[in-house]
């Protein structure tokens, strides 16, 4: 009982540590992880220019989304 316990309550803290990004308009589009996990992937680890300045992708990714 208490090892069932032990991991409904990992459970439901993982849950709570999960962020869902929702447009203005209410749709739901997933956990801000995964979002952020795509962005980087697409860039494939390439560098940006920002007004003359580059910048990780990874950075930026982490920055615009969250």
């Amino acid at each position: 009982m208490k090892k069932l316990l032990s991991i409904l309550i990992v459970f439901v803290c993982l849950q709570l540590n999960a962020q869902d990004i929702i447009t203005k308009d209410g749709v739901n589009l997933g956990l801000k992880s995964v979002i952020v996990d795509q962005c980087i992937e697409g860039g494939k680890g390439a560098m940006m220019e920002v007004d003359g300045i580059q910048i990780d992708f990874k950075k930026y990714c982490s920055c615009v989304i969250g």
